[in-house]
């Protein structure tokens, strides 16, 4: 499985350098709910709807992982 990470996500939104790469990867890809909410944050900041988006994002076979407070300990402590 393939994780994802806001900036792939908004790159692959936006058509930007390397979003072909990323595109190859969807079908087996997940992204935590904390780089979710950051390119919902940009979405917005841009003016667009974040909630048409992880509406549609749903639909698709990227899974959203959330984010615990054990994995949050785990990054702490690195």
């Amino acid at each position: 499985m393939i994780i994802l990470d806001a900036s792939a996500l908004l790159a692959y939104l936006f058509r930007e350098e390397g979003h072909q790469i990323v595109a190859a990867h969807l079908e087996s890809a997940c992204i935590s709910a904390v780089n979710l909410s950051e390119v919902a944050g940009r979405l917005v900041r841009d003016g667009l709807d974040a909630d048409s988006f992880v509406e549609e994002l749903h639909k698709t076979s990227i899974e959203i992982v959330p984010f615990t407070e054990l994995q949050s300990d785990a990054i702490d402590k690195t």
